[in-house]
């Protein structure tokens, strides 16, 4: 745990105050493997995360084209069937990267940090979890970006615990990212951005009135700090959802997904 705070306190930029002990064993991610471009397949290496690549609207792979990455959730995987659900409309193309996150979670699914967004665990805690995954996935995009010719700034989007690094991409690294939409997500606050970015990304939230796992007054609290520190943030909810990505959120997330790569790779 100590390890964990410490990648907290590194990200912050401020000292540790680490507690003498935790409920909670912590699961440790497998050795990264190394990195390495797709094969025919689409799985590829980032960053010592593993990734399924897929090219959308007939474009040619190795040309330089913007980059979608999409963050399946808890217990999640890049094959997931929701994951289809944030995409774009027919036609676009883009390149489209869905990560594999580092934690072996049951038989088949894998999780971004340790532990459920709805457990009794600290935000501390969950903060600190979510930090030293952030520093992977920052390495992972830096490299993909290295890997795969890229045009324009990067959009990301992602599901629960996807929204969660979604989120924090924009607040911690406004730099790398030209666009994003958490679904269903919120953030712990001690990674709650603390001053405006000169060049803050767009962010538009969708969410559940009904989330029970997360419910969506904590994501509208988060919403409304990120606006009075002058994030442009929207943020859409949807009556009688809960914990899953409607039809309607589908509808729109395939149209703003889809307007966002236009703005940010022209």
């Amino acid at each position: 745990m100590r390890t964990v705070f410490l990648a907290l306190a590194l990200l912050l930029g401020c000292a540790p105050s680490i507690p003498s002990s935790s409920q909670h064993a912590r699961a440790v991610a497998p050795a990264a493997p190394p990195d390495q471009a797709p094969d025919a397949s689409g799985w590829g290496v980032a960053g010592g995360l593993k990734y399924r690549e897929i090219v959308r609207g007939g474009a040619d792979p190795k040309q330089p084209l913007p980059l979608l990455v999409v963050f399946h959730g808890m217990e999640g995987s890049p094959n997931i069937a929701y994951l289809d659900k944030l995409d774009v409309e027919q036609g676009v193309q883009v390149r489209i990267v869905r990560p594999q996150a580092p934690i072996p979670v049951g038989k088949h699914g894998f999780s971004w940090y340790d532990g459920r967004l709805n457990d009794e665990r600290s935000e501390e805690e969950k903060a600190a979890g979510m930090a030293e995954t952030l520093a992977r996935v920052v390495r992972m995009l830096d490299v993909l970006r290295e890997q795969r010719p890229t045009r324009g700034q990067t959009v990301v989007t992602g599901f629960s615990q996807g929204g969660m690094l979604s989120y924090a991409l924009a607040v911690r690294h406004p730099e790398r990212v030209g666009f994003s939409m958490p679904v269903s997500g919120y953030l712990p606050q001690p990674l709650w951005p603390d001053h405006p970015s000169s060049q803050p990304p767009r962010v538009h939230a969708l969410h559940g009135l009904i989330d029970t796992i997360v419910p969506e007054a904590k994501a509208e609290t988060l919403v409304a700090y990120m606006r009075s520190h002058g994030w442009p943030v929207e943020f859409t909810t949807f009556p009688n959802i809960d914990h899953r990505i409607s039809p309607e959120m589908t509808a729109l997330a395939h149209q703003a997904l889809s307007q966002a790569i236009a703005e940010v790779a022209p």
